[in-house]
């Protein structure tokens, strides 16, 4: 696998930068990682996708962490309500890509007319 090419990389690692050879679009909605690897994988494919708990932190701030309010959320409240849920994909350092992300997932969301719908999820994918 090319990490160069990977939309989970580029999106925690990459600084959000746009390699030669990919455009904004090709990120889609996705504004850290991605589980199109594990949507792929063969061993997932049993798994029962709507199993699981539900993190109450995240669903309790969820109308305000979507991609068109990045640009009026704090640093303050990104560091204390959205890095430490990444499992240390994103440092406080990495505020800066988070944002442009985020105003890149909005931007492929309106798009498609789906802006805030799916945020996280490719086009047109269920799991299932």
């Amino acid at each position: 696998m090319n990490p160069f090419k990977c939309i989970s990389y580029l999106t925690t690692f990459g600084n959000s930068d746009v390699p030669d050879g990919l455009t904004d679009e090709m990120y889609d909605e996705w504004m850290c990682g991605c589980d199109n690897c594990q949507d792929a994988c063969p061993y997932n494919r049993r798994h029962d996708w709507n199993k699981g708990e539900v993190l109450k932190e995240l669903e309790d701030i969820a109308s305000v962490i979507l991609p068109d309010n990045y640009d009026t959320l704090t640093d303050e409240f990104l560091i204390h309500n959205i890095i430490p849920k990444t499992a240390n994909h994103l440092q406080v350092k990495d505020l800066a890509a988070l944002r442009k992300n985020a105003a890149r997932s909005a931007a492929n969301g309106k798009e498609t007319g789906r802006c805030g719908q799916k945020v996280g999820a490719p086009k047109g994918s269920e799991r299932s």
